[in-house]
């Protein structure tokens, strides 16, 4: 997938995601560019960047940007877990087993699971994370 296409389906992404985050609250939708997402820095991770799309805090959906070879050191979750990878290569430490997730595949794991997660890119990884019930 090429940079522009990348930037295409991210924006698709944010679209949508703004739109179902906002309707069930009974508001008005919004509408926002890839390039209008406000992005911060992710503290224990040089390089990395976070835009939130709905939702708060561990019960939300965010954009991730991740530079090449960034690494997440195992974790277990209250909420369920759901990624989309958008570019490059997201690997997954779960269970004993070690699987790389390319762009416009996924993964969904439930709470309670210990996972570890990676970048194994020549460039950046993008990926959508909505953490939360797998109803909603």
């Amino acid at each position: 997938m090429t940079m522009k296409n990348t930037r295409a389906f991210v924006t698709m992404i944010a679209m949508a995601a703004a739109v179902a985050g906002v309707a069930d609250a009974g508001e008005t939708a919004q509408l926002k560019r890839a390039k209008e997402l406000q992005w911060s820095d992710i503290e224990a991770m040089p390089g990395g960047k976070v835009t939130a799309l709905w939702g708060e805090g561990a019960a939300g959906a965010v954009l991730m940007r991740w530079p090449a070879t960034a690494k997440l050191p195992s974790v277990t979750r209250e909420h369920d877990l759901h990624i989309v990878v958008l570019a490059g290569t997201v690997t997954f430490d779960i269970a004993g087993g070690h699987k790389q997730i390319g762009p416009g595949g996924f993964a969904d794991i439930p709470k309670g699971i210990a996972h570890a997660l990676g970048c194994e890119s020549s460039g950046e990884c993008v990926f959508l994370m909505h953490a939360g019930d797998s109803e909603q």
